[in-house]
C-alpha cells in the first residue's frame, strides 16, 4: 500500500482512502479514476475476510491474500510488474507462501516481481537465497523475483 500511495501522491492525490471507500457497493467492485490513471480493485481472500489488491495499467500490488481464486488471476493477466506477498518458506493458514507468489508470478508471465509482507522469521538474505532455491527448484531461474524492502519506490 505505501508504494500505491507513493504513486497517488504524484498524481496530487493526498487522501487515497476517500477515494478507496467507495471502490465497493453493493457487491460490485468500481474502478477509481484519477486524471488518466485507472486503478482497478481486485477481490482477494484473506482466509475467512476479503481484501484488495490492486491493478494499474501494467502493474498489480497484491498483499492479504490465502489464495489467489480465478476471476482475480485474470484481472491479472497481462502484468508486467508485481508486487506480491510471500509471508515465508513454509505454508500458512492465511497468506500465501513464497512458493506459492513464485508460482504465481510465473503463471502470469510478469517481467518483474517483488515479495512483500514477508515475516519477520528470517532475514532479507535468507529470504534471497530461498526465493533463489525454488525459482531453480521450480525451473524459473530466469525470472527477475526480488524481496521488497523499505523505502523501495518503483516507477510505472
Amino acid at each position: 500500500m505505501i508504494q500505491l500511495i507513493v504513486l497517488l501522491k504524484r498524481c496530487k492525490i493526498t487522501d487515497f482512502f476517500c477515494y478507496a471507500k467507495n471502490i465497493h457497493q453493493k457487491n460490485k467492485l468500481f474502478c477509481i479514476k484519477i486524471n488518466n490513471l485507472t486503478i482497478e480493485p481486485i477481490k482477494l481472500k484473506h482466509f475467512t475476510l476479503t481484501s484488495y489488491g490492486f491493478r494499474i495499467d501494467n502493474f498489480a500490488y497484491v498483499t492479504d491474500l490465502s489464495e489467489l481464486s480465478e476471476e482475480a488471476f485474470q484481472k491479472l493477466v497481462g502484468i508486467e510488474y508485481l508486487i506480491i506477498e510471500a509471508l515465508r518458506k513454509r505454508e500458512h493458514y492465511s497468506h500465501i507462501n513464497i512458493a506459492q507468489a513464485i508460482d504465481i508470478a510465473q503463471r502470469l508471465n510478469v517481467k518483474k516481481a517483488w515479495f512483500t509482507h514477508i515475516s519477520h522469521e528470517t532475514t532479507h538474505e535468507r529470504i534471497i537465497e530461498i526465493i533463489d532455491e525454488l525459482k531453480t527448484k521450480f525451473n524459473v531461474k530466469e525470472k527477475q523475483i526480488f524481496p521488497a524492502w523499505d523505502g523501495l519506490e518503483l516507477s510505472i
